[in-house]
């Protein structure tokens, strides 16, 4: 591990994090840890921003 550059490598205490809200994803060999969204939203409350309507 020390021969290889921008390599970070962190250790959590499971009673430190909040694994619930949180999203864990692999990325390009990597790991990609991400708070989850908790925004209710209606879908007929959005709107197309462009030309095309999806």
């Amino acid at each position: 591990l020390q021969k290889k550059k921008n390599l970070r490598l962190l250790r959590l205490s499971a009673d430190n994090c909040m694994w619930n809200h949180q999203e864990i994803k692999s990325v390009n060999g990597a790991y990609l840890i991400q708070e989850t969204d908790n925004i209710e939203e209606d879908a007929k409350d959005w709107q197309v921003v462009t030309k095309k309507q999806p």
